[in-house]
């Protein structure tokens, strides 16, 4: 993404704030509301204030996360007092959804990648996306999926776990193990799928 003169952090806060989707699972209309207070960049945490379940939350950054906010910071220059928004739009305030979500698909058009049914991905795919990672690795550690799927239920903000299941796109032949788990604790929690 290239520097524009009307936009001129653009090509900082869009990489940034993508990054920040897929690697936190946030809605975009709370990353898009984070403020500079709202990122503890001593102990690598984004406070999440009144989100859609009226729920605040601290929600820890990975370490490679941390290590791209701290640059992003410097890069920003937020120092200059120009923004009190973690991802400012040029007019000092934060980018409308309609924005991030019409870049997104343009980024995709441009690389000629769709969906298998030929659609372009959506931003909220990386929410989708950053649930079964998230899910995969706690259980890949060892993790039991009785604390797993609600620690994932409550990092992502959900009320509870029948919402979180809406965001997990588990393969069978992949996850085997995990759908064994998941249906044993939780029946019904993954549909019977019927081929053809």
């Amino acid at each position: 993404m290239q520097k524009k003169a009307w936009s001129p952090f653009k090509h900082l806060v869009f990489p940034t704030l993508f990054r920040v989707l897929y690697c936190t699972g946030l809605r975009l209309s709370e990353a898009l509301n984070l403020k500079l207070e709202d990122v503890d960049l001593d102990n690598g945490l984004l406070l999440i204030k009144k989100p859609k379940n009226n729920h605040d939350r601290q929600v820890p950054m990975s370490l490679s996360l941390w290590k791209e906010m701290k640059q992003y910071y410097s890069d920003m220059q937020f120092h200059d007092g120009h923004s009190v928004f973690l991802f400012p739009s040029p007019r000092k305030n934060h980018y409308e959804s309609s924005s991030i979500v019409g870049t997104f698909k343009q980024i995709y058009r441009y690389c000629g990648i769709r969906t298998e049914k030929g659609s372009l991905p959506r931003v909220h795919d990386l929410r989708h996306t950053f649930c079964t990672h998230a899910l995969e690795q706690m259980i890949e550690q060892g993790t039991d999926v009785y604390c797993a799927l609600p620690y994932l239920c409550e990092y992502v903000g959900h009320r509870d776990i029948s919402s979180t299941n809406a965001y997990l796109r588990l393969l069978p032949e992949k996850f085997a193990g995990i759908s064994a788990q998941l249906e044993a604790y939780c029946p019904a929690l993954i549909p019977e799928v019927l081929y053809d």
